[in-house]
């Protein structure tokens, strides 16, 4: 009964955010970010509508995507590099990717919170490298 009722409400959520509205926005890439879905995090469609309330000037949206993009690592403010598998970890250059690649660990988020999954080796975390027929 629960899970209907979230996802009825994140039904209405949604059709806020597809009428401009920028709260719902907000909300909605929350809701996506944060594994709300069936415990599956949705980055890109967190990212998509987190830009647009951006966009709008909510001002929690326009300091989340500041941080998203922030180089994992060691925080620099324009991280231009990506994960080539994933595409959602920014690095600012090769030495900040390869480290992280294989030793892990990351800059503390706004709030101080790490999740255990970010301090391991991206090699391990990478969505994309437990890919069927990818070893």
């Amino acid at each position: 009964m629960e899970t209907s009722a979230s996802l009825d409400a994140a039904q209405w959520i949604r059709k806020a955010a597809k009428q401009g509205v920028k709260e719902a926005q907000f909300e909605l890439g929350k809701l996506f970010g944060c594994a709300m879905f069936e415990g599956i995090v949705y980055q890109r469609l967190a990212r998509k509508y987190m830009r647009q309330a951006s966009a709008q000037g909510h001002d929690e949206a326009t300091r989340f995507m500041k941080q998203l993009r922030m180089c994992v690592l060691c925080g620099w403010p324009d991280a231009r590099r990506t994960c080539s598998l994933c595409r959602e970890v920014r690095y600012c250059d090769s030495a900040c990717s390869r480290k992280h690649w294989h030793e892990g660990g990351v800059m503390p988020r706004e709030g101080g919170a790490i999740l255990e999954d970010e301090a391991e080796p991206h090699m391990h975390a990478c969505r994309r490298t437990h890919v069927r027929g990818r070893q």
